[in-house]
């Protein structure tokens, strides 16, 4: 079984449970971590072989000594730095991007654009979790027949589907999670309730997770009069956030592009909530649109608009009889490109033709990374 030595820094953010997901999902691959700064989550995301670059002496030397046959970046910064580790021994490299690698961090950081190109050339493929980040990918210079998209994934097993709950005499909850930063979009959720809640006094929004923006929004909830009916969670674990989807009413994720350019790629909350049976509305931000279908899968309200995103909400709950077919059209739209176990194992199909590559020279891509 054949080692592939994954790059990520740090170890491990509590919202990157995308990655950690690909990483105990690996079934033909065995695996060990490369990180830096302080290891962040090891209760939560275990793993059983955690290097830190700080006590190896010569990354090139350390992977050939582990036996490592491909090297994995998860996010093109990790990438950059194994770049010179890769030049020395030759193995061959994917770089998986993420969203800000392609989107605000190539605008602000000019050291960061320079050594793309480098990066897009010593990688044997590059990998993007949305077609949409695929043209992001292209326009930034990398070859286009060296980008496959491979999408994020949940374990499908700890989101059973649920019928939908209906609101009962106007009692409802609006659930959103996600970091409490710019391109989450809760400054534009809130106004957005707050038009919904004059059309339903009862509704309550809940809020998960945390961020430098929460003194901000919890100004804005005060200055809107919504302080009884909008809370703040907190982080979630995985295990509250399953809770509080069994608990909501409808799901509502209002994501924009930030001002320093911060964009999305597709949110795994957003699966999470589809999976369990949540009618959703989101924003049409980058690639949301792959997986939310106007209509058919949920609701796609205009970016960055508060005026829509309040009427799409106001839509999905004045038409309750049409959550069934919906819920159960989303639930099988995850399990059919977003189910980790599928995602896993395409992504060994990428480190297979990292191997063939790497010993029989160019070789095309196989048709189902295509």
């Amino acid at each position: 079984m054949s080692t592939i030595a994954h790059v990520k820094i740090p170890y491990l953010p509590l919202s990157e449970t995308f990655i950690y997901q690909r990483l105990i999902n690996l079934r033909r691959y065995r695996g060990l971590v490369i990180t830096d700064r302080e290891l962040q989550n090891l209760d939560i995301y275990p793993y059983p072989k955690i290097y830190h670059l700080s006590e190896i002496h010569n990354l090139g030397d350390f992977l050939l000594s582990q036996g490592v046959t491909a090297i994995h970046a998860h996010f093109g910064t990790g990438g950059i730095r194994v770049l010179a580790a890769q030049r020395k021994t030759g193995l061959p490299l994917l770089t998986s991007f993420h969203g800000v690698d392609v989107s605000s961090r190539p605008r602000q950081n000019p050291e960061y654009r320079l050594q793309l190109p480098q990066l897009f050339t010593q990688s044997t493929l590059c990998a993007a979790v949305s077609d949409y980040m695929k043209i992001q990918l292209i326009n930034l210079g990398c070859p286009r027949e060296k980008i496959v998209v491979i999408k994020s994934g949940i374990d499908l097993s700890k989101f059973p589907y649920s019928p939908p709950r209906l609101p009962c005499n106007g009692s409802l909850t609006l659930l959103s999670i996600g970091r409490l930063k710019e391109k989450k979009g809760m400054h534009l959720l809130i106004p957005a309730f707050a038009r919904l809640s004059h059309l339903y006094p009862k509704a309550r929004l809940l809020i998960g997770g945390e961020g430098g923006q929460k003194k901000k929004l919890m100004r804005l909830v005060n200055d809107l009069g919504l302080a009884q009916s909008v809370f703040f969670l907190g982080p979630l674990s995985h295990q509250e956030v399953r809770v509080q989807l069994a608990q909501a009413t409808i799901f509502v994720l209002a994501c924009t592009t930030a001002s320093d350019g911060d964009q999305e790629g597709i949110p795994n909350v957003l699966m999470e909530a589809m999976a369990s049976g949540l009618p959703v509305v989101a924003a049409d931000h980058t690639g949301i649109s792959e997986l939310v279908s106007q209509g058919k899968t949920g609701l796609l309200a205009r970016e960055g608009n508060i005026q829509d995103l309040a009427y799409k909400m106001s839509l999905l709950l004045a038409n309750t009889h049409l959550w069934p077919a919906m819920t159960a059209a989303a639930r099988r739209k995850v399990e059919q490109e977003h189910d980790i176990v599928k995602q896993a194992a395409k992504l060994e199909v990428a480190y297979d033709f990292l191997l063939s590559a790497n010993h029989s020279g160019t070789l095309p891509l196989p048709s189902s990374l295509k």
